[in-house]
């Protein structure tokens, strides 16, 4: 079933940011925090639960503790940064007419709910 599968590539994108330890990026490069991490899988559980086909994020670790999921599509970008205290930022950007979007707090949360839909994977970019 393809809603399993992408819980699986997600939940495993994420369970390798919980190997990473302070001094991982140099001396003050911090782990990923456990409240990102809980808090990026709540928020992927809550986006994507009803979409059909969604694409797992990249998950990419930042050496300040935060982590950022990244979707690279033909149509459209979408990055959500989720900070060591759980709160949140996102950019949208649509490629085709270049608009972006950048919000915090509760609007970025809304704007994942709204492009979720958009953020499919018959749409990723082949990364070869």
């Amino acid at each position: 079933k393809e809603q399993s599968s992408w819980r699986s590539i997600a939940a495993e994108r994420l369970a390798a940011l919980r190997q990473y330890e302070a001094g991982w990026d140099g001396t003050d490069s911090q782990p990923v925090s456990p409240n990102a991490l809980n808090r990026a899988g709540r928020l992927l559980e809550l986006a994507f639960d009803s979409v059909e086909f969604p694409a797992p994020p990249a998950a990419v670790p930042c050496s300040d503790g935060s982590l950022q999921l990244e979707w690279w599509l033909t149509d459209v970008s979408f990055e959500l940064v989720i900070e060591a205290d759980s709160s949140v930022s996102a950019i949208a950007e649509n490629r085709l007419s270049s608009e972006e979007v950048e919000v915090q707090g509760e609007a970025a949360i809304n704007l994942l709910l709204q492009w979720a839909k958009r953020l499919t994977a018959d749409k990723l970019i082949p990364s070869d």
